[in-house]
């Protein structure tokens, strides 16, 4: 027993010696912060598919519609989205098989559920369209907050599609998730400097007692919908592949506390829209950014 002991702690330390790296002394400390780090950055890659223009809308309509009454909504969403997402990586992390494999592996050609995986996957691509569709309609919405010429729009509409498939063709995961890392922190930095300049309601602590207001039951499911992005199981378990538990359950709380804190800056910057208009829309947003920041406010919120 006691050879068997120090043979397995052999072999565990001859695995951690082929997964570490070598470095100068006194460099190691900096090395080891700088891919901490950048792990990090990865994952906020979930925070960026998280924050689309349906978020937007929905934190910021909420926010103009209910006031604070729907901020709980956003903090179970944040939970949620950090639990089954964690879930979904740590599936990942320790069978070594994203969320689609693991699928396929339980339910596999011939059983009795593969029906259930066949239909699981038509969910995922009609979903994916759909997400991608609101997509590209949401940009297109920010577009014309800044852009008035009907040749422009037509042209930015139409390259689009090959821009974003180009992008994604010819970049790289580092470089996409520092892009997305960037995306993360101006958004942030711009609800953030509205918020500074007009104030936090003195009434937003109400708002963490659940309640759902009369006519905005449809609104509350879409902030908790538009938040936790059902997709993002598959894009967590994707980026769990290969990674460590302890980078799986940072990352995750990372991005997730990112959605969670975007969504509630949005959802108060909604709160101070005042609108006449029956239906809400961007430019109800972009009025208050332009209030705030002027017309480079407009420009940081489009972008």
């Amino acid at each position: 027993g006691t050879q068997g002991g120090a043979y397995e702690r052999r072999v565990r330390a001859s695995t951690r010696s082929r997964h570490s790296f070598s470095a100068p002394p006194g460099g190691a400390p900096t090395m080891v912060r700088c891919s901490v780090l950048f792990e990090l950055i990865v994952w906020t890659t979930l925070t960026a598919s998280t924050i689309g223009p349906g978020t937007v809308a929905m934190c910021a309509k909420a926010g103009a519609d209910a006031q604070e009454a729907l901020l709980w909504c956003v903090v179970v969403a944040a939970v949620v989205a950090w639990v089954l997402q964690e879930a979904s990586g740590r599936l990942t992390n320790v069978s070594n098989r994203t969320l689609g494999d693991c699928a396929y592996f339980k339910m596999p050609e011939g059983s009795r559920l593969a029906f259930l995986r066949k239909v699981l996957a038509c969910y995922v691509v009609f979903g994916g369209w759909a997400y991608e569709a609101n997509n590209f309609a949401g940009t297109m919405a920010a577009v014309r907050l800044v852009v008035t010429d009907e040749a422009a729009l037509y042209t930015i509409n139409v390259l689009l599609g090959p821009l974003c498939a180009g992008m994604v063709v010819a970049g790289s995961t580092q470089r996409l998730s520092l892009l997305f890392s960037a995306v993360v922190a101006a958004m942030i930095v711009c609800f953030a400097a509205v918020i500074g300049g007009s104030g936090v309601p003195n009434s937003l602590v109400g708002g963490l007692v659940p309640t759902i207001p009369a006519g905005s039951y449809e609104v509350a499911l879409g902030l908790v919908g538009t938040t936790t992005v059902p997709h993002n199981l598959l894009l967590s378990s994707a980026l769990a592949r290969g990674a460590s538990a302890r980078s799986v359950q940072r990352g995750v709380l990372l991005s997730a506390s990112l959605s969670g804190l975007i969504s509630l800056l949005i959802l108060i910057v909604g709160m101070h829209v005042h609108k006449d208009a029956a239906e809400f829309e961007l430019r109800d947003v972009a009025d208050v950014l332009r209030s705030a920041m002027g017309r480079g406010g407009v420009w940081g919120f489009a972008l």
